[in-house]
This record gives C-alpha cells, sequence and structure tokens, in this order.
C-alpha cells in the first residue's frame, strides 16, 4: 500500500466523509467539540477505559512525541476513553497531558464511529505485547500500570478496541484505522504522512 493510506475497505470507506461532529466533557473541566477546530488537522485517537495497561502506554508515546511531531504541526489531540469523567479526574492533576483527554461514557461518540468489540482482539493483543515486553503479566493481571497515566475507575467494554481518525481542516476523515488487537494504534507513518512529512526518525516519536 502507498504509505499512510488506509489498508482495509472499512478504513477506506471513512475516507472523504465528514467526521462526526461531537462534544465531550475533559479531564480539566471544559467541553471540547470537535466542529470547533475546522480549519486544523485533528487527530481522535478512541481508547478503551481508562484502567486499560496499554491505554496507558499509548498515552505516554504521544505525550512524549507532542513536543517534536504533534505541536510543531499544528495538529489537535483529542483522546477518547470510555469512561465516566469522575473516575478519569482522580489523577488528572499528577499526570498533567498536553492535550485533551476525553470522557466518552456511555460510549456515544465511540459507537459513532463504529469502535469494534472484540473479546478475542483483548486476549491476543495482551498476550502478544506481555511477549513483546511492553508490559508485565502482572500488570496484565490487575488490569492496570502502576503509573496510572489514565486513572481508575471505568465502567466501559472490556472488549473495545482502539480506533483512531485523521481529520483534514475541511472536517472530513484523510484516514481511519481500528484495531484488530488491543495492543494496536494508527503507526506515525500514517500519521506523519497526514501531516506532510516525506521522512521521520522513529526514535523521535
Amino acid at each position: 500500500r502507498t504509505r499512510g493510506m488506509p489498508t482495509t475497505r472499512q478504513e477506506q470507506a471513512w475516507v472523504g466523509k465528514d467526521a462526526p461532529d461531537f462534544c465531550l466533557s475533559s479531564t480539566m473541566g471544559d467541553k471540547v467539540q470537535l466542529s470547533h477546530f475546522k480549519g486544523k488537522k485533528v487527530w481522535v485517537s478512541f481508547f478503551r477505559a481508562a484502567t486499560c495497561p496499554l491505554c496507558n502506554i499509548r498515552i505516554h508515546e504521544m505525550i512524549e512525541s507532542h513536543n517534536t511531531l504533534i505541536e510543531p504541526y499544528g495538529m489537535v489531540v483529542l483522546a477518547i476513553f470510555e469512561s465516566p469523567l469522575d473516575a478519569m479526574t482522580q489523577y488528572a492533576g499528577a499526570h498533567p497531558c498536553p492535550f485533551p483527554i476525553l470522557s466518552d461514557a456511555g460510549g456515544a461518540s465511540h459507537k459513532s464511529y463504529a469502535c469494534e468489540l472484540s473479546t478475542s482482539g483483548v486476549y491476543r493483543g495482551a498476550c502478544l505485547a506481555v511477549c513483546a515486553g511492553q508490559m508485565k503479566l502482572s500488570s496484565l493481571l490487575r488490569g492496570r500500570r502502576s503509573s496510572k497515566v489514565a486513572p481508575a475507575g471505568e465502567v466501559a467494554p472490556f472488549n473495545r478496541m482502539p480506533a483512531d481518525f485523521l481529520i483534514g481542516e475541511d472536517g472530513k476523515v484523510r484516514d481511519a484505522f481500528y484495531a484488530k488487537t488491543v495492543n494496536k494504534h494508527i503507526g506515525w507513518d500514517r500519521i506523519t504522512e497526514f501531516l506532510g512529512i516525506s521522512a521521520f526518525d522513529e526514535d523521535d516519536v
């Protein structure tokens, strides 16, 4: 495939469509509406529950890449967890984040973007992550990482899969990614392609 392009029919079907709007509460106490960012490139990243250890790892990666990859290119990042706000804000002050972390309690926005459910994807992804050294078996069994980048306490579906959407300045989807296992997220090559970066060093992200 061409670098940065959707690979499945499901992902390809989103390209050129208007991104469904949403207005969600953030851990900072304000409301964030997607349509307010029209005119900017937006990365909408859907996560599982706040206690998901692999989601926490990805949030760490996004935070670490913010100064080198995200902010210099003016991209807006919106991270959405399917957890209630009162649970998510428990640790917000101790773990500052340079982009909004939003609560989609009830999963309405997850559903509007057709985020998938897969029990096998949870177990396969978690096992692959343990084998790859991404997380410890003890963390998997506890269902959370000790660092708690995302706060504890949630009622999200156990088998929710991650998904990512890259939205252009016109509010239309340019790229979509649906994870088949819980340890996967959209590749940095697709993000850099979206930003118009012809070459990049993965060590920087």
